[in-house]
């Protein structure tokens, strides 16, 4: 039996329950809300609906763990015996695809069923996660086609919208970018991925006073958002306090709101990684936290998916002298570089590889192997996944690298092309003097 759910798409059950999970899903997937786990409960009261054991696999796959991987098998087998339409079937192999680490395979699966059925947001949605994965700056001028294709059948959807905004941000198109934004924030104040995108709109224009007042304007929502995007939108928030060279500021917000609850989410231990090790590029001595930080993700040592989250493993294990964590990571990535599938398996080999040693380097106080290891990737470094400021890590890394080895001159002509026309952060400021 077929129905149809609050988009007029088609789903293969006679459970009204089963609809309004469906429903539910795409609300809680799209705005970020608390109660996305919810999936499970309904994905196991109607186990005839094979789109809810999908949607189920999907939830398990974004905790980006060995047990969310087999969590989500298991709900995409009981999928595939289940009826289901060709949208339905679409989105099963994207889910397949993407728990077999194919990630480009599973961009392909969500636009072809967006291509048909442009009112599927959640399919957009994990599109845009399929990505981040494979490297949302890598994936820019894709992502935003997508977005620019199915945007007209979805302008009533707020949080569509905040997607558009953060294509439109990624390809740098920063005007049309922070229209988008505001529109979707003009329909929907608590839509924590539109303010996502104007932290990163801010952060590219080198405007952190901007992004600040803004940010801390909407942040009173966030506390009613998934604990994930919560933490995630304070980290940017700390972003733009280095930017401005306020260290105590940012320390405050490690504090009280990144690395405060859920410390096993693999999301909130990478921004807290990259946080503490955004505080030392800016000066500040964080020696004290590192232990905290090493212990949560010392529980996931081995235990990634792309090379952008075991390059914070192997800083985080390097900077806490944890050697047998660091072992587990660089085996770990050597293993993923010969059985990956795909395309993947060369970014491994030509990119993660390299990244993680390098990082590792830099956090050891091996600056001249850091630059060496790093320099080479700075072109392609946006292949191992992440996004424009997640990736501007790594730059900020080879930049202070480059002039501690001594090599001032390349480092000079790495910051004039890092700040190009616009005027330099404080922070920027700040490593120029460094420079001479």
């Amino acid at each position: 039996m077929q129905t149809q759910d609050a988009r007029g798409l088609e789903v293969t059950t006679g459970d009204p329950r089963a609809i309004a999970a469906v429903d539910n899903f795409a609300v809680d997937l799209l705005g970020m809300g608390p109660d996305t786990a919810r999936i499970l409960d309904a994905a196991e009261q109607s186990p005839d609906c094979g789109l809810l054991q999908t949607y189920a696999g999907f939830f398990h796959m974004y905790a980006l763990t060995e047990a969310g991987r087999g969590a989500a098998k298991d709900a995409l087998f009981r999928a595939r015996r289940l009826p289901a339409t060709a949208r339905e079937r679409g989105l099963l192999e994207a889910g397949q695809a993407w728990h077999d680490g194919d990630y480009e395979a599973a961009m392909d699966h969500c636009e072809a069923v967006t291509k048909q059925w442009p009112r599927d947001v959640v399919a957009a949605k994990i599109a845009e996660f399929s990505y981040f994965l494979a490297g949302q700056h890598w994936n820019a001028r894709r992502f935003l086609n997508h977005m620019q294709r199915i945007i007209g059948d979805n302008a009533d959807n707020p949080y569509l919208l905040a997607m558009f905004a953060f294509a439109q941000e990624l390809s740098g198109h920063e005007t049309a970018a922070q229209a988008a934004a505001e529109l979707a924030i003009d329909r929907e104040r608590r839509n924590p991925w539109a303010h996502h995108a104007l932290a990163h709109i801010h952060t590219r224009r080198g405007d952190p006073a901007a992004g600040i007042a803004l940010l801390e304007d909407l942040m009173d929502t966030w506390y009613q958002s998934g604990s994930a995007i919560r933490a995630h939108n304070f980290w940017h928030l700390a972003l733009l306090y280095l930017d401005q060279c306020d260290t105590a500021a940012a320390a405050r917000l490690h504090r009280d709101e990144v690395f405060v609850r859920d410390r096993e989410v693999v999301g909130i231990q990478i921004d807290t990684v990259a946080l503490l090790w955004r505080m030392e590029l800016a000066g500040e001595e964080v020696t004290d936290a590192w232990e905290s930080v090493a212990d949560a993700c010392e529980t996931r040592a081995g235990d990634f998916t792309i090379p952008f989250i075991a390059a914070h493993h192997a800083y985080a294990f390097s900077r806490a002298g944890r050697d047998d964590a660091m072992t587990t990571t660089r085996e770990a990535a050597e293993r993923l570089a010969i059985e990956t599938r795909g395309a993947r398996r060369l970014v491994w080999r030509e990119v993660g590889i390299p990244l993680l040693e390098g990082c590792a380097a830099f956090a050891s106080g091996d600056v001249e192997r850091a630059a060496a290891e790093l320099g080479p990737l700075m072109n392609d470094v946006g292949r191992g996944g992440g996004s424009d400021a997640q990736v501007d890590l790594f730059r900020q890394t080879h930049l202070l690298a480059t002039a501690r080895a001594g090599e001032l001159s390349r480092a000079r002509e790495v910051w004039n092309a890092r700040v190009a026309d616009r005027k330099p952060t404080p922070l920027e400021e700040l490593w120029l003097a460094e420079l001479g």
